[in-house]
C-alpha cells in the first residue's frame, strides 16, 4: 500500500477481543407464566364446581334451573327451589320449604302446574309438605297463581307477573333427600 493510501476500513478496525453475548434467561417472565396457568386452571375449576349443600344430592337449593313445560312451548321457565333451615331441640335440619316458578308466558293462562320431588335413586315422589302431600299443585287462572284442591293445606302462594312461589307450611322433606324436581303443566279441570 503505498503511503497516503487509506484502507477503506481502517477507522473501524480494532483488535479488541470480541466476547459473546449471553443471554441470560428471564426466569422472572416464565414464573409468572407457569402462575398464570396454574390460577387460571384452579379458578377454572373454582367457578365450574356445583355447590351443594348436602353430599350427594344434585339440587342446588337457591339456583334456579331453566325447564320447559308443554304450555310454555320453546320458552324456559325458571325453578328455584329453597331451603330452610328448621330448629328442633338438640337437633335441626335444612328443610325443602319453597319452590319459586318464574318466567311464566301468557300461553300457560288456564293450565295446572304439578311440582314433585325425587330422592336419589327413587322414581316415587317425596313427601314434600303437610302429612302426606306429594303433589304441589297450582292453577294459572289468566295470570293469577292460585292453589289447587289437595294444596291448600300446609301450604301459601305468592303470585306475581309471569311468576309464582309456593311456601310449605310444614315442610316433610329434608333438603338432603331432594335429589331432583320435576315441573308438568296439565289442563285444568
Amino acid at each position: 500500500m503505498a503511503k497516503g493510501e487509506v484502507r477503506p476500513n481502517a477507522d473501524y478496525y480494532c483488535d479488541d477481543p470480541v466476547a459473546p453475548v449471553v443471554k441470560r434467561r428471564n426466569f422472572g417472565a416464565l414464573t409468572s407464566s407457569v402462575m398464570l396457568i396454574v390460577a387460571g386452571l384452579f379458578l377454572s375449576n373454582t367457578f365450574a364446581a356445583n355447590i351443594s349443600l348436602s353430599p350427594g344430592a344434585a339440587v342446588e337449593f337457591g339456583q334456579g334451573v331453566s325447564v320447559t313445560t308443554a304450555c310454555s312451548g320453546s320458552q324456559a321457565l325458571t325453578v328455584t327451589p329453597y331451603s330452610t333451615f328448621v330448629n328442633s331441640s338438640g337437633a335441626g335440619s335444612y328443610y325443602f320449604s319453597s319452590v319459586k316458578v318464574s318466567g311464566i308466558p301468557t300461553s300457560c293462562y288456564g293450565v295446572d302446574f304439578t311440582i314433585n320431588a325425587y330422592g336419589e335413586t327413587s322414581s316415587t315422589p317425596l313427601t314434600i309438605f303437610n302429612t302426606n302431600a306429594t303433589n304441589a299443585i297450582i292453577s294459572n287462572n289468566s295470570g293469577t297463581f292460585q292453589l289447587a284442591d289437595g294444596s291448600t293445606n300446609g301450604a301459601s302462594i305468592s303470585s306475581g307477573s309471569g311468576t309464582f312461589t309456593i311456601t310449605f307450611t310444614n315442610p316433610i322433606a329434608t333438603a338432603g333427600s331432594v335429589a331432583r324436581l320435576t315441573l308438568q303443566s296439565s289442563s285444568s279441570t
